[in-house]
């Protein structure tokens, strides 16, 4: 039975990955930061759910020694937890960057350094990162997100080629806007708000808290599995509502019009 880590496991693509590769007769490792939600899915026996901010580095290093000694290896790692800050690149606290780095760009390169050894040495195994389309199109009011996102993209990049000698993959998943709880719960207001900014924020803020235009986790979660499956060297996956439209008209539109089409309903 292969064994594969994800992260951000309680709700949303996480939750719904959990149960898509659980359904494939993979030996799921489910991480979350407050295990107790886990007790309402009623997971099958192969989801093993460990305690985990990836955030903790300590942490980190107890699950990773945790799943070699109990499951020998990790096929696939998954990282999926994230967060995002909404706001005008002017209301960014330190804080709020240094945070936002640190959970969707830090953590998730530290806990790939922490299981690539032994991928290495094994000479196999999958490396899947969730980042977005936001980590290569800018939308107004989500620098400081886009950004974490673009970062954790690039450093898949380079991963790409760094493993080519090896049978390891790396695979980056691109979604759109996806109905999750990420605009409750996994998304946090700017520390320091400006009137001149408010009006586009709510308008944006509202408008994903509606789900507009919002993909179901199940067929991003169903992206990430095929995406897991295939053995090419293939990096990219877009899916979901709008992403692959998005990033055909980014590339072959005049920045002009493409930035006409984003701004057209949020107010700048």
């Amino acid at each position: 039975m292969k064994t594969i880590l994800i992260t951000g496991a309680s709700s949303g693509i996480g939750k719904a990955c959990v149960e898509l590769f659980a359904k494939h007769n993979y030996q799921v490792i489910a991480t979350m930061r407050n295990t107790k939600k886990a007790k309402e899915f009623k997971w099958p026996k192969n989801v093993d759910v460990q305690e985990l901010d990836i955030t903790n580095y300590a942490q980190v290093k107890k699950v990773k020694n945790y799943i070699l000694k109990e499951y020998k290896r990790l096929d696939i790692l998954l990282n999926n937890a994230g967060y995002g800050i909404i706001g005008a690149v002017e209301t960014y606290s330190q804080q709020d960057l240094e945070g936002q780095f640190k959970t969707n760009v830090f953590a998730p390169v530290e806990i790939i350094k922490s299981f690539l050894p032994e991928m290495r040495k094994d000479n196999q195994g999958t490396i899947i990162n969730v980042t977005s389309i936001g980590g290569r199109i800018s939308f107004p009011y989500f620098g400081a997100y886009n950004a974490s996102k673009h970062a954790l993209d690039v450093f898949s990049q380079a991963l790409h080629m760094e493993l080519k000698r090896t049978n390891i993959k790396i695979k980056v998943i691109e979604p759109g806007f996806t109905q999750t709880n990420f605009a409750s719960s996994g998304m946090k207001t700017s520390e320091l708000p400006i009137d001149f900014y408010e009006d586009g924020q709510q308008e944006l803020e509202q408008a994903m808290k509606q789900g507009e235009d919002g993909t179901p986790p199940e067929e991003i979660a169903q992206l990430i599995y095929d995406a897991s499956q295939d053995d090419s060297n293939r990096l990219r996956y877009a899916g979901g509502n709008l992403a692959k439209p998005l990033l055909i008209m980014k590339k072959f539109l005049p920045q002009s019009v493409f930035e006409k089409l984003i701004l057209k309903r949020i107010k700048t």
